[in-house]
């Protein structure tokens, strides 16, 4: 992008720290600098990271639980519940605390089911070793015994090492579609009563 005299953002940041270098710019001019070189990188990451639809979402203050613990977010389709999950992803990254990482349990379920043996052990070791990890429509991908092997792993290892680990789903803990009673069990051991359900009139997008 250029400016009316012709020059791309980079002559006009090569320009700025040319005159830093000549010591012609005075601190208020270099706070300003700062400021929206931190504003430019905080937005180019925000924007790495969050679909495009997400990108102007705000967290729900009166949601009643703590994203920054393990939490539990359910409710009918269209509810908000993934619209939440980036709305919280966007104010990590604009407080510098450390985004989640997200994931579409549904797709990364398909993956799994279409890899090589080497590429299942190196997905089962992404989710279960991510430092923060939200998991997105759990219950929401087609069940087979490879959906629920990779489930299984996952919030194994996590609940064995209180690792973070949250999850958004059309069903209740309890209405989790999955035989194994010890998923179930251990999904509600690390989200404690650090959950909620979404309720509202009618679907959000419709």
């Amino acid at each position: 992008m250029q400016n009316s005299r012709g020059q791309t953002l980079k002559d006009v940041i090569k320009s700025f720290e040319d005159r830093m270098k000549d010591s012609v710019v005075s601190d208020e001019e270099y706070r300003v600098w700062l400021e929206n070189e931190e504003t430019r990188r905080i937005n180019e990451k925000v924007a790495n990271v969050v679909p495009r639809m997400y990108l102007n979402s705000k967290l729900d203050k009166s949601i009643p639980i703590d994203p920054s613990k393990s939490f539990y977010l359910h409710g009918e389709p269209g509810r908000g519940k993934t619209h939440y999950v980036y709305a919280y992803m966007i104010e990590c990254i604009n407080k510098g605390v450390g985004e989640p990482v997200v994931i579409y349990f549904p797709e990364i379920c398909s993956r799994y089911k279409n890899a090589s043996f080497k590429d299942k052990e190196s997905i089962i070791l992404e989710l279960q070793t991510k430092r923060k990890l939200i998991v997105d429509d759990v219950a929401g991908e087609i069940k087979s015994d490879m959906s629920l092997e990779l489930l299984s792993n996952m919030v194994n290892y996590r609940y064995e090492n209180m690792l973070y680990l949250s999850f958004t789903s059309n069903l209740s803990i309890g209405k989790l579609p999955y035989d194994d009673a010890r998923i179930k069990s251990r999904i509600a051991g690390i989200v404690m009563n650090n959950k909620h359900t979404l309720i509202t009139k009618k679907d959000k997008r419709l």
